[in-house]
């Protein structure tokens, strides 16, 4: 089951989407996509269930009161296995969500149910051991798309006997009463392991397969998908070989008084356990993924890095994009100066900036396009409306407080330097503690938490100081070390020397288009060791990496000033700055 959609029947909006990644065949999502939402439009007065051939692939759906359930399977896969899993999320969603079905405004309101369908997905495509009503099949249809323009119905009744209804019932409860007893003796006992891991996100992942390597036992457990958010999680598939030997265990964790982790009823426990479950997130890609065209008109909320990215993709793409901000800067906790330049020079750029700017009503015309007011105005026929004002940790469900895990009032777990929570051998990394929210963070965090626990490095941390960041902005913006609030705040005004250059690259010498390149350097002390490397503009993300090697290493201005100049270049600048100013 490559693609599940859930819509409403009335206009075809999408509610929930699940996408599943792979490495082979005719996968193009976009165009599955594209004709799923053609069937959505034509679902009035339509059979209640139906199989729909496209390609190599067969859509299945199933209209259950006010939504319609749909996904696209292999033409191998069973098609009464596919009602089936439809029958089933299909159910779940309105045991969840039916109060609340017609006043969603917004595509892709409940995509938090991807987590069930995921477990669904995984329940059905073990066919062995599936037994299907078979009165959920008594009105199947068979359609065949024909080029998108003729759809044409045909009816296919599946017709089971009594005699083999019994048979199957009688061969399903034998089979089940067997398993179940095995099952009650197994889950009466609490499998042990030596790394107990909550989270299969990238630093989960990475965590585990380190600890592996000192040749403990490791085990897995995850709910969604392997790979977090970064990129591609599906990416992931390639490494599958180096987490075969770690144990992986599919569910929602929950810690239990007696200090045990409980999945599915079956109780582990760990000699160490971490949690590394992240934080809850919208599934941004995918919604690109499914566009069919280009956004015509499109609203971003937020000053952080994700709707400043966001913003920038969507305006260069085409789209009348605008970005909707409660102060009068974009990302306002990084270096003043970036902040301030970045903010300038999108001002200069296609995406229209609404400073002091909040939604006070949203209202979806019959046309099915968005009228925003805002404290400012109207802002009309608006398409998309993107919400990115942060993200939440996915800590409510794990019952913390049962293990004495203490938690902010945001819901991060606290940890101390060496990733330790108040709990005795339970150990947190990644978004869940709610520093620097980034993979590379997680993943390092992660690995010398493994060196620390199970190879003997007592003093094995990762140093959070000094950690380099990039925001694929336009133009670009690369930052490492102290902003010069947090270098005044650490040594005094009087210790910090700022060196500071603006320039536009040879790279827009002859455009008309002058992009600036903005570069700073904070230096702190009498040998003013370089503390901040704060830069905007091409190639930003590419340099940053080796000066913040620099910067780990303890590099002072007067050694970037030996430091031989590559001409012509935008990082020689970083070497021949001059007249250092303090600050204001």
């Amino acid at each position: 089951m490559d693609l599940t959609l859930i819509a409403r029947v009335r206009d075809g909006l999408i509610l929930s989407t699940s996408i599943e990644g792979g490495d082979g065949g005719d996968t193009n999502i976009v165009k599955y996509s594209n004709q799923a939402k053609m069937l959505f439009k034509k679902l009035n007065n339509a059979p209640t269930m139906q199989s729909v051939e496209s390609g190599p692939y067969m859509f299945h759906y199933v209209i259950k009161e006010a939504i319609c359930c749909l996904c696209l399977c292999d033409r191998t896969f069973p098609r009464k296995l596919a009602f089936a899993y439809l029958e089933d999320i299909g159910q779940e969603f309105l045991n969840q969500n039916a109060n609340r079905i017609e006043q969603v405004i917004r595509p892709y309101h409940f995509l938090e149910f991807d987590q069930y369908i995921q477990q669904a997905k995984r329940k059905y495509a073990d066919r062995s051991r599936l037994v299907v009503n078979s009165h959920t099949f008594s009105r199947l249809n068979l359609v065949k798309i024909n080029m998108l323009s003729k759809v044409r119905f045909s009816s296919h009744n599946f017709i089971y006997s009594c005699k083999f209804r019994l048979l199957l019932g009688y061969l399903y409860y034998s089979f089940y009463k067997i398993t179940f007893s095995k099952n009650i003796s197994r889950m009466s006992n609490v499998r042990d392991f030596d790394y107990l891991v909550i989270g299969g996100g990238s630093g989960g992942i990475a965590s585990a397969r380190r600890a592996r390597e000192f040749g403990v036992s490791v085990a897995l457990i995850e709910s969604g998908r392997l790979g977090g958010t970064c990129v591609m999680p599906s990416y992931l598939l390639f490494f599958k070989r180096y987490i075969s030997k770690v144990e992986l265990i599919r569910g929602r964790a929950s810690f239990v008084k007696d200090g045990t982790v409980e999945v599915n009823g079956q109780k582990f426990r760990g000699k160490q356990t971490l949690i590394a479950v992240g934080v809850s997130f919208i599934y941004y890609l995918y919604i690109y993924l499914l566009l069919h065209i280009i956004i015509r008109k499109t609203v971003v909320v937020g000053a952080g890095y994700i709707a400043v990215e966001l913003a920038g993709v969507l305006a260069n793409l085409g789209s009348d994009t605008h970005l909707l901000i409660r102060f009068d800067k974009v990302l306002r906790t990084f270096d003043e100066t970036l902040s301030t330049s970045l903010t300038e020079a999108m001002d200069n750029g296609p995406v229209k900036i609404h400073k002091k700017t909040q939604i006070e009503s949203v209202v979806k015309r019959s046309d099915g396009l968005l009228t925003i007011r805002t404290n400012e105005g109207i802002i009309d026929d608006v398409e998309t409306l993107i919400w990115a004002i942060g993200r939440t940790p996915s800590t409510k469900e794990l019952n913390l407080e049962n293990v004495g895990v203490r938690t902010d009032a945001v819901g991060n777990i606290i940890v101390d330097e060496y990733q330790n929570t108040s709990a005795e051998n339970i150990l947190c990394i990644g978004d869940a503690t709610g520093k620097y929210l980034l993979t590379p963070v997680a993943i390092a965090a992660g690995r010398r938490l493994a060196h620390r626990l199970f190879n003997n490095e007592s003093n094995n941390k990762l140093d959070y100081e000094n950690i380099a960041t990039v925001v694929f902005s336009h133009p670009l913006v690369g930052t490492v070390g102290l902003t010069e609030a947090e270098a005044i705040a650490k040594y005094g005004k009087n210790e910090v020397t700022i060196y500071k250059s603006k320039f536009n690259p040879m790279y827009h010498a002859v455009t008309k288009h002058k992009e600036p390149c903005v570069m700073k350097l904070i230096c702190a002390g009498e040998d003013e060791k370089v503390v901040g490397v704060h830069l905007l503009g091409a190639g930003s993300d590419e340099m940053l990496q080796g000066f913040a090697v620099a910067l780990t290493m303890g590099a002072t201005k007067k050694q970037f000033d030996q430091c031989v100049a590559i001409h012509p270049t935008s990082a020689e600048e970083l070497v021949t700055m001059r007249g250092g100013m303090k600050p204001e």
